[in-house]
């Protein structure tokens, strides 16, 4: 085993190099399993029974002024939430985001 002083200054820049890629990525998965908790209670709130009323294949318009957002049909927005439902069950627990907080930064995971 090595201590990260003793690396050559190569494998010292390997390592920082991938560390500029996931510290980025750390603080948007901390940011995105946030904003998840807040979609999911919407959908447990009611959305999901409204959505569920629709006809199979209904398209529901986007609203969002989002660039190039399309409507999506009720299956894609079930489809949309399960996947919001995996990403917070997987990030959103106190262990993972006790270790996101340090590789991202406190200041740079606050949704604004």
């Amino acid at each position: 085993m090595a201590t990260y002083d003793s690396l050559p200054q190569d494998d010292k820049d390997r390592i920082q190099s991938a560390l500029a890629l996931m510290r980025p990525m750390s603080a948007a998965i901390y940011r995105d399993a946030v904003d998840a908790a807040v979609v999911i209670a919407d959908w447990n709130g009611g959305t999901s029974a409204l959505i569920a009323s629709l006809d199979a294949g209904e398209l529901i318009p986007d609203t969002t002024n989002l660039d190039g957002a399309l409507s999506l049909t009720k299956e894609n927005v079930a489809n949309n939430l399960m996947s919001y439902v995996s990403t917070r069950a997987s990030f959103n627990t106190a262990e993972h985001l006790d270790n996101i907080t340090p590789a991202a930064g406190a200041a740079n995971i606050i949704n604004e």
